[in-house]
């Protein structure tokens, strides 16, 4: 960089030279001042046929004079000239250190933007490639996390002790499918005998289900008995035979899967209804009610 900083003051100065030399140069072929003339014929010259002879050491002198005088006249007659010379001479290295330098900031500024726009569309790409790593983790991690949470289902239902006089006995199996543990299990089951298709929606769930907390590791079950409120009378098995009534057996249970997430499964079966009776006592799924997160 100093390299170039001196070679522009070198053509600074070359500019101010070359504008100098013809300033001097312009003023060498100006004509002489008249108070330089030729010298006037001396009375004691000898006239010839008329003519004035001249003396030559005047002649001689007279050109000396003239040399001495031109040198002069160009000096100091001429010496606002040389200023406006010198000051121009100034003003073009001046004019021309202002374009370069100009020029330069302008190189540098556009150096800079450039720069700038490349860091700005670099951070764009990184924000762009965090943001889909980012979502392609939490996919990941959802992914996973469904893959080893735990999952509880009812996998068996039915209905024992179908005699007459006896009360029916309901009993439901619900097993952790996953592969993690199923923390604080809480369950609830109601059965009941009614008409089917039941002419009002099974009673609401408790809140909270009033059974013991526990927790079921993977592949574990829990199992879950309620007894009706009386026993069974013939008319009553005659009703289940034939479809028109039914044993209700719902609930519900919730829990606390390995990723503190709360987790819950509701079942509704019944047994009799359209299906009629069979000899195993098999709970069977109602069309809706049964669902499980």
């Amino acid at each position: 960089m100093s390299q170039f900083r001196n070679y522009e003051l070198a053509l600074g100065f070359l500019i101010a030279t070359v504008v100098w030399t013809g300033v001097l140069a312009w003023q060498s072929k100006q004509p002489p001042s008249n108070n330089y003339g030729r010298p006037a014929v001396a009375e004691s010259q000898v006239r010839e046929g008329g003519q004035a002879i001249a003396d030559p050491s005047a002649e001689k002198n007279h050109r000396e004079g003239q040399q001495k005088g031109n040198w002069y006249d160009t000096f100091f007659e001429h010496l606002a000239e040389w200023l406006i010379a010198v000051f121009n001479g100034l003003l073009v290295y001046v004019t021309y250190r202002l374009v370069t330098t100009t020029g330069d900031l302008r190189a540098s500024t556009d150096r800079l933007w450039n720069a700038g726009e490349r860091q700005i569309a670099v951070a764009d790409k990184a924000a762009t490639a965090a943001t889909l790593s980012a979502q392609e983790a939490v996919r990941m991690r959802e992914n996973l996390e469904r893959q080893l949470r735990a999952y509880v289902v009812k996998t068996l239902g039915e209905v024992r002790n179908l005699r007459e006089g006896e009360a029916p006995q309901a009993h439901v199996v619900i097993e952790n499918t996953g592969q993690t543990p199923a923390y604080d299990v809480r369950a609830w089951i109601g059965a009941a005998l009614g008409r089917f298709p039941p002419a009002e929606p099974p009673p609401p769930f408790p809140s909270r289900p009033e059974a013991s907390i526990a927790s079921i590791g993977a592949g574990k079950e829990l199992h879950l008995t309620v007894f009706l409120s009386g026993p069974l009378t013939q008319q009553n098995l005659a009703g289940l035979i034939d479809g028109s009534l039914a044993i209700h057996v719902i609930g519900r249970a919730e829990y606390r899967d390995a990723f503190g997430e709360r987790q819950h499964t509701l079942f509704n079966t019944f047994y009799g209804g359209r299906y009629g009776a069979n000899e195993n006592g098999v709970l069977v799924n109602a069309p809706d009610g049964n669902e499980a997160t």
